[in-house]
Order: C-alpha cells, then sequence, then structure tokens
C-alpha cells in the first residue's frame, strides 16, 4: 500500500494505492462495499475526520480480482473547516483476506 497526502488551498486530498507487484493474480475479498476508510487524527490521537462518516455502503460481500502488476488507486477528499497543526492520516483497506493499514504524517500551516 502508498498513501499520499496533498494538502491544497481548503482541501486535504488522500490516495490510496494497492498493487499487486506478483506474478499471479489476487481475489480480494470485502464484507461490504467499503472497500478503504481514510481517517485523519491529531498530535493527541484524536479522530479529527474520517471519510466513511455519514455514508452507506452496500452490504452483500463482494470480490474483486486484481490481477498480476496491476494497480488500484482509492481517494478521497477532506474539504471541511480544515485546523492548523500536525496531523496523521491513517489508510485501511478493508479487505477481508488482505487487510493492512498504512499512515503519513502531514502538517496544515
Amino acid at each position: 500500500l502508498n498513501l499520499r497526502v496533498t494538502p491544497g488551498v481548503g482541501t486535504v486530498t488522500f490516495q490510496l494505492g494497492a498493487n499487486n507487484g506478483g506474478e499471479k493474480r489476487h481475489e480480494i475479498r470485502f464484507a461490504d462495499g467499503q472497500e478503504v476508510d481514510f481517517i485523519v487524527r491529531d498530535e493527541r490521537g484524536r479522530d479529527v475526520w474520517m471519510w466513511s462518516d455519514g455514508r452507506l455502503f452496500t452490504q452483500p460481500m463482494r470480490t474483486h480480482l486484481l490481477e498480476e502488476n496491476e494497480s488500484r488507486v482509492y481517494e478521497a477528499v477532506w474539504q471541511d473547516s480544515l485546523p492548523h497543526g500536525t496531523f496523521t492520516a491513517i489508510a485501511r483497506f478493508r479487505s477481508e483476506n488482505h487487510p493492512a493499514t498504512t499512515q503519513v504524517v502531514f502538517t496544515l500551516p
């Protein structure tokens, strides 16, 4: 997984890249329609934003085949009243059989 955080004017963009660098395809299973989530925590460890808050997702279990050398990019944008300070962006890949979490520290002036 590769997480990129890009602060802009009044927004922060999060991009999570998931890739299969192997020589065979992988079946990725998800418990529902939510494949990823993005969370922002402040320096005290409190959640200040979560992409999935207030969103509805389909309920049926789903699968996706990730072919060899295939990549998928998931993107989210934080547009609320952005606070100033140093934060930790956390991206969760919510696969049942290949779950993963990665994080990046970033600063908003």
